[in-house]
C-alpha cells in the first residue's frame, strides 16, 4: 500500500522551522519525495476542481480502509497531492523532474464562479473559522460585489469606477487569479510539456476514472477504489447565476484560459 506518501510528506513539512516557510517547504519536499518513491505521482491541485475529495480518499486510504480492501485495491504508486498555493514553485523544482503529474480540470467559468464564492465565505462550510480570512485586497473586492455575476458582468461596465473594481478583483480574489494557466502555462505550454503529463480529466469525470490517478497492481479491484470516492458536487451546464454577458466578459477578459480548456476537452477525447 502506496498512500501513506502524501501523510508523511505532509508531517515532515509541518515540522519544517518556522511554519511553512517556502525554501524549507521545497527543500523538504525534494528530499522526501526523492527518499520515498524514484518517479512520485504529483497531482496538481488547481484550486476548486476536486482537489479537497482526493485528499480526504488519501487520507481514508491511509488511515481508515479495511486491510483486506486494501489488498484488493494493489496500490503500487498513490499521487501525491501538492496543495494549490505551492504547485508553481515546487514544479520549477528540478528535484521534481521524474514525477509524472495529474489534474483535474474545469470550465473556466464556472470554475471562476465557484471559486468567487469560495472565497466570499472564508473557505466555510469545509474550512475552519479564521483559517482562510480574507486578503485585504478581497476584502476591498468584496465591498464592491456579493456576487460572482455582478463582478464579472463589470468587467465591461459603462462605469469606470465599477469597471475598475472588478479589474481590481480579478487580481484580488485567490481563485480568480489562480486559474488553470497560473498552474498549467497556455496551451502552447502545455503541448510542449505535454508528456510530463500522466491524466488529467474534466471534473466530471473524476470519481469514474479515480483509477487513472494511482499505479494500480495486476487484478486490482478498480470498483472497491471508485466506491471509496468522495462525493464531487459538479454543476452541469451554465454556471448556475452567472448571464451570457458574464461569460462573455470574462472570454474576453482571460482568452488564453478558455484556450487551453478547448485544448484540454480535445486531449480529454484521446485519453477516454
Amino acid at each position: 500500500m502506496r498512500a501513506r506518501p502524501a501523510d508523511r510528506l505532509t508531517a515532515e513539512l509541518r515540522r519544517a522551522p518556522g511554519g511553512w516557510r517556502r525554501r524549507t517547504r521545497q527543500r523538504i519536499a525534494r528530499r522526501v519525495l526523492v527518499r520515498l518513491n524514484d518517479q512520485p505521482i504529483l497531482h496538481i491541485h488547481i484550486g476548486k476542481t476536486a482537489g479537497t475529495a482526493l485528499q480526504h480518499l488519501l487520507h481514508h486510504l491511509s488511515d481508515d480502509t479495511d486491510p483486506a480492501v486494501l489488498e484488493r485495491l494493489r496500490i503500487r504508486r498513490a499521487p501525491i497531492k501538492l496543495h494549490h498555493y505551492e504547485v508553481p514553485e515546487l514544479l520549477r523544482d528540478p528535484g521534481f523532474a521524474r514525477a509524472e503529474r495529474t489534474f483535474v480540470f474545469r470550465d473556466p467559468a464556472e470554475r471562476y464562479a465557484s471559486g468567487f464564492l469560495e472565497r466570499l465565505r472564508q473557505g466555510r462550510p469545509t474550512a475552519r473559522p479564521g483559517v482562510q480570512v480574507w486578503s485585504d485586497g478581497e476584502a476591498a473586492a468584496f465591498g464592491w460585489f456579493s456576487t460572482p455575476n455582478a463582478c464579472f458582468e463589470g468587467l465591461s461596465s459603462d462605469d469606470e469606477g465599477v469597471r475598475s473594481a472588478a479589474l481590481f478583483a480579478m487580481r484580488a480574489i485567490y481563485h480568480l487569479r489562480r486559474d488553470h494557466v497560473h498552474y498549467l502555462g497556455d496551451a502552447a505550454t502545455f503541448q510542449r510539456e505535454r508528456a510530463r503529463y500522466r491524466f488529467f480529466c474534466p471534473m466530471e469525470e473524476f470519481p469514474g476514472h479515480i483509477e487513472r490517478f494511482f499505479d494500480l497492481g495486476p487484478g486490482a479491484d478498480v470498483q472497491a477504489l471508485r466506491d471509496l470516492v468522495p462525493t464531487v458536487r459538479v454543476s452541469t451546464g451554465a454556471p448556475a447565476g452567472l448571464s451570457e454577458l458574464a461569460r462573455a466578459n470574462l472570454r474576453a477578459y482571460r482568452p488564453e484560459e478558455f484556450e487551453l480548456h478547448e485544448l484540454l476537452l480535445e486531449e480529454w477525447e484521446g485519453l477516454r
